[in-house]
């Protein structure tokens, strides 16, 4: 089980210096950037916020784990598990909003695009195709949640 933790430990050690790595050349970025590019520098430089943040979380999870949860003490780690499986719920459910956010934005440069280009037809074809995109994503991330509801 320690060496578990141990691996564990140093995976979100390095993730976390990744994400702050990214997340500080987005965030560099950001400040250079063209207002049409923040709609999608502004999602990613969140997305890598919230790794960030979730890695960090469950890193302090299991040092609490490591340093409490020592001789027969099977409750801290019990718990530790219990709120690392917390924290992989609260992250998904944020990158999903992240990932429909970040389309979005997506959606919203490609209109900007063609409506610039003045290419009206794309622009009626493009919306089409992001509306039925949003609504078959929509459709799945319902069908998750209740399928998730239903084991809880």
């Amino acid at each position: 089980m320690k060496r578990n933790k141990t691996i564990l430990m140093t995976f979100y050690v390095v993730s976390i210096i990744i994400y702050c790595l990214v997340a500080a050349i987005f965030y560099r970025f950001l400040l250079l950037a063209k207002p049409y590019f923040l709609f999608v520098l502004i999602p990613c430089l969140l997305l890598f916020t919230l790794l960030f943040l979730s890695s960090f979380s469950k890193l302090i999870v299991i040092v609490v784990s490591m340093v409490f949860g020592r001789n027969g003490n099977d409750e801290v780690n019990e718990k530790a598990d219990d709120i690392i499986i917390l924290i992989n719920k609260i992250t998904r459910y944020s990158l999903i909003g992240l990932f429909l956010t970040f389309l979005t934005s997506i959606m919203i440069l490609d209109i900007i695009l063609c409506i610039n280009k003045e290419k009206y037809t794309l622009v009626a074809i493009s919306i089409v195709v992001w509306v039925l995109l949003h609504t078959l994503l929509f459709k799945n991330i319902i069908d998750l949640v209740r399928s998730e509801k239903k084991h809880s």
